[in-house]
């Protein structure tokens, strides 16, 4: 293309052919950021439009917005049989906004909303500002009454009444009430329970938002889902039950006619052609599946109710004389075949299936059979064939992830045979179904004189060829010594086929063997498992002892059980040559392997031979917690004892083994230089201490990352890891006992965004504040720190480059540009700047909250410069401000005693001229003259005194006296104030 022009809100740079170089201008408006401009070109436009690339660089995303409040509880249906229900939708400093949801709508009905019984206090009439639906009647102090006004409530408010009310401020809206009204009609019918519906509906989600949160920021995430319908039938109302808060926003094909914080029903329209689906759109949770019910019952229930019980028989008669035996007769003569066997039913693919069966008995005429007549069924019954003439049938057209069952009619010239066993039930696969793989990771647990323990691992997910698992089935196959050559193979079913581990028997002593494994779905058997060999132990001539059993495992855990008991799976006695009579359990005390006592046994009972286990279950009780338990049998016949087992897995009460306490933790990379830790918190084990280990993907071993944390979480910061770090926990063994100090599971490498590059000569550094800024914009918080940092430093700000701050701003990665003076010069100036108490490093709202520094010493290693800085004292601030305080008040004393100084001496002239004149006072005048001056010379000097030991301690923090500033101003004479002659003023 050829580009022609450029409109006006650009600065054109270049254009050339295809070329179009163009620079921003500033906006007319202050603080637009969003905008266009126009090209004008000739030619064919490219597909998708041409490349744009810029040379601004986007400041780091906002943090996320705080998590939506949960929503209002909703209060339970009123007393009102129009079925009321007070809902607060939503709430604002000065005013709230409430519904009154409805089952039904009767016109003019007066609703009384009363708030008392929840201690609440109604509105008053004139703060009722809009009410939909409804119009004000009165109020008392408790108490609202609002009627039912025409029809606009069904069609704006979805069968309900909607008000506003103004408050003031500090005051909160009433959150529930309780509703009357003095409609007449009767409350409608209970909705159907979910999940059932006769409509068979199917939920899925078709579109999600989870950044939407609405115009506020505060809403919960938009999504948008529709419900599948196997029949339309049009007034018909759908229940739909989420569970949790859940707020409709919209409704495509149905009409809204109740609901709650957490449930909506919708009746289905009358629409032709039907669209077999509804469609909503929502806020809240899109993970939650609802429950699904309705009125309907056109497709019925899958299974009928239980027919009711038969009424109970009458007592029986006395019994009648036995009547005369029967003359024999010879049986019935049925010439037709006898009834079938269950065909054997394979799948072969999504859509059909394949049938072989055995030929059954002939009947009386011993007549050949004909043909047959091949019948499936799902919910009715079909007739795939009537006349196959051999003992296998291939059907086709069957449905995908859908059960049937089959059975057969036999056929000879003299009619039909009864309908045969039904065969059990298959389930079709899915048309993406495949064969399943084998099971992997085969090894043998122990090898007797002729039996084998074995475990693997099934296969899972879509190694199951994405269907269920019917079936395995393990074999032996015997090496023969002299030709290596396998004999033919010992097989054995493994029943239930979600196993993954089992004992083959019948073998032979002394003989080499390789073992399999297969796994078979409908589609059919997988391939064998990759071999494994072990040889058999030799059987002495006489009786033996049994051979080494299995160890013992974690049976389950409940989510109610105390936390002192733990349920043990033993192994199951075994038969033939290694005869198991009983089995004994041992547990591991310091280094040594004792029996556990009889006390410690829930199951068996007490007063059975708890030591002589024959069950494969026992329940211990009275364990502690903090301490993990290893266990090991040994079975007895009456030869003896066998070896003992390989002693368990280290198991803490109470602890899943699908979720062990040394499993991987969930991690997640949060910045350049952060990861979010999360792992499984364990009910019984609430104290428990954890241990972090951190691998780089370059590194060898794990190394030691933190101590003795808490909780199930935890944020690691000033990680800077874009090659990759994988953690990995283990339980503190101070705390749990028995347990090993070593690195549990690692988990999978997660990797930071990298940096950009220092620029050459400049230096870059880590600091981290004493706290975060959750509720701030970061963008503002990083331009004061930059401004701070360059005035502490008395640079300009552009020596200063902000890379990225995170953690909510308790830590910021700032680069000191190359210049004059030199950045590692600056960087020291930095550190002995935050080294002093009294620097002007810290006036600042954001930097004087700095407590260490650390320097980039190479891509993603930290070098600490300076931790636990010193900020000015709290206590020396109050005692600067309580000086500062008593300064002027210590000012206007002194000035007080100088007045009282000058009143003396005129007071002493009046006494020495009324002397001259004969005038005496009396001794009374004198004491009453004398006591006031006394009293105030003791509050003067112990004000002194107080101002004096301030001044002392000034002295001593600062190195500065106050005191003698004083002393100077005011004269160090210790006379009384009304002591002195005017010859000393």
């Amino acid at each position: 293309v050829e580009v022609l022009s450029v409109s006006s809100s650009v600065s054109r740079l270049e254009i050339s052919g295809g070329l179009v170089k163009v620079q921003l201008l500033e906006r007319s408006s202050p603080g637009a950021k969003h905008g266009s401009f126009k090209v004008s070109y000739s030619g064919i436009s490219p597909p998708g439009g041409p490349f744009i690339s810029c040379s601004w660089l986007a400041p780091p995303p906002p943090p996320s917005p705080p998590p939506h409040p949960p929503w209002a509880s909703i209060s339970a249906l009123g007393s009102c049989p129009l079925g009321a229900a007070y809902i607060i939708t939503k709430e604002f400093k000065r005013s709230y906004a409430a519904d009154v949801a409805l089952r039904s709508w009767s016109d003019g009905t007066l609703l009384t909303i009363d708030y008392a019984p929840y201690k609440g206090a109604a509105p008053l009439k004139e703060d009722v500002s809009e009410c939909y639906g409804c119009e004000v009647i009165g109020t008392t102090p408790t108490q609202l009454v609002i009627r039912l006004v025409g029809n606009t409530g069904i069609y704006s408010h979805n069968n309900g009444i909607g008000f506003k009310v103004n408050l003031a401020e500090g005051v909160l809206p009433p959150r529930r009430a309780n509703i009357a009204c003095d409609a007449k009609t009767p409350p409608p019918p209970a909705p159907p329970p979910p999940p059932y519906c006769g409509l068979r509906p199917k939920y899925s989600v078709t579109a999600r938002n989870d950044n939407d949160h609405g115009r506020n920021g505060r809403e919960a995430p938009l999504f948008e889902a529709e419900i599948a319908l196997a029949v339309w039938e049009a007034g018909v109302e759908l229940i739909i039950d989420f569970g949790v808060p859940v707020q409709i926003k919209s409704v495509w094909f149905g009409k809204q006619t109740m609901y709650t914080n957490s449930m909506t029903a919708l009746e289905l329209q009358d629409i032709s052609p039907a669209p077999m689906k509804i469609k909503i759109s929502a806020r809240g949770n899109a993970d939650i599946i609802p429950g699904i019910g309705c009125d309907s019952s056109i497709l019925g229930p899958p299974n009928p109710p239980p027919p009711p019980p038969k009424p109970p028989r009458p007592p029986p008669r006395p019994p009648a004389p036995p009547p005369p035996p029967p003359s024999p007769r010879p049986p019935p003569f049925r010439p037709e075949p006898r009834k079938p066997k269950a065909p054997r039913v394979t799948a072969l693919t999504c859509h059909s299936v394949s049938l072989s069966w055995e030929t059954p008995e002939l009947g009386d005429a011993n007549l050949p059979i004909i043909d047959y007549a091949v019948i499936y069924m799902d919910s009715v019954t079909h007739v795939a064939s009537g006349s196959v003439s051999g003992t296998g049938y291939e059907i086709a057209g069957l449905s995908q992830q859908v059960s049937y069952k089959f059975q057969l009619r036999a056929h000879n010239a003299k009619g039909w045979s009864v309908a045969g066993d039904l065969s059990a039930s298959l389930l079709m696969p899915s048309c993406s179904a495949i064969k399943p793989n084998a099971p992997t990771s085969v090894r043998i647990l122990q090898l007797g004189s002729c039996s084998v323990s074995l475990e693997w691992l099934l296969p899972h997910g879509v190694e199951t060829g994405g269907a269920p698992l019917l079936e395995l089935e393990a074999q032996a196959e015997r090496v023969e010594s002299s030709t290596g050559q396998s004999a033919p193979a010992i097989s054995m079913t493994i029943t239930p086929p979600d196993k993954s581990s089992g004992e083959l028997s019948g073998l032979q002593p002394a003989t080499t063997y390789t073992f399999h494994l297969r796994a078979r779905n409908a589609l059919g058997w997988s391939g064998l498992s990759p071999p494994v060999k072990g040889t058999t132990q030799l059987r002495s001539s006489g009786q033996q002892v049994p051979s080494r059993p299995m160890s013992p495992r974690l049976s389950r855990v409940s989510a109610t059980a105390p936390c002192d008991q733990m349920t043990l799976q033993l192994p199951s006695l075994r038969g033939g040559c290694d005869q198991d009579d009983f089995l004994t359990l041992e547990w591991r005390i310091a280094d040594d392997w004792v029996s556990v006592p009889s006390h410690y046994f829930l199951t068996p009972r007490s007063g059975t031979a708890v030591t002589k286990l024959t069950s494969t279950v026992a329940t211990l009780g009275g364990l502690d917690p903090y301490t993990a338990y290893t266990f090991r049998t040994i079975a007895v016949n009456s030869a003896g004892g066998s070896l003992p087992s390989e002693g368990s897995a280290l198991l803490p009460p109470q602890v899943s083994p699908l979720k062990p306490l040394n499993a991987d933790p969930s991690v997640t990379p949060t910045s350049a230089a952060s990861f979010f830790l999360s792992w499984e918190q364990q009910r019984c084990q609430p104290a428990l201490q954890w241990i972090l280990y951190l691998k780089r993907r370059a590194s060898v071993v794990p190394k030691l990352l933190h101590k003795s944390l808490n909780g199930s979480s935890y944020e690691v910061t000033s990680l800077y890891c874009s090659g990759g770090c994988a953690f990995a926990l283990s339980p503190d063994p101070a705390v749990l006992k028995n347990w090993p100090a070593r690195p549990g599971n690692l988990s999978a490498y997660q990797a930071t965004s990298p940096l950009v590059d220092v620029t050459g000569g400049g230096v870059r550094l880590e600091l981290k504040l004493s706290r975060t800024f959750d509720d701030e914009d970061l963008l503002v918080v990083q331009q004061e720190l930059l401004d701070q940092l360059a005035d502490a430093l008395g640079v300009p700000t552009a020596r200063l480059q902000a890379v990225q701050m995170y953690a909510a701003g308790m830590f910021a990665v700032v680069d000191i540009l190359p210049g004059q003076p030199a950045s590692s010069a600056l960087q020291q100036e930095l550190v002995s700047l935050a080294k002093r108490p009294s620097s002007s490093l810290y006036s600042g709202r954001v930097l004087g909250l700095l407590e260490e520094i650390r320097s980039f010493e190479g891509e993603e290693s930290l070098t600490l410069l300076a931790a636990s800085l010193a900020r000015p004292s709290s206590s020396r601030a109050q005692h600067n401000l309580i000086v500062g305080l008593l300064m002027p008040a210590t000012g206007t004393i002194v000035a007080m005693a100088l007045i009282c100084r000058i009143s003396c001496g005129l007071c002493k002239g009046c006494y020495n001229a009324k002397q001259a004149r004969g005038e005496r006072p009396s001794a009374e005048q004198l004491d009453k003259q004398t006591k006031p001056s006394e009293e105030k010379h003791e509050k003067h000097s112990l004000l002194h005194a107080t101002v004096d030991e301030l001044a002392d301690e000034d002295v001593a923090e600062t190195g500065h006296s106050t005191s003698t500033r004083r002393s100077n101003r005011f004269g160090t004479s210790s006379k009384p104030a009304c002591k002195l002659d005017m010859d000393d003023m």
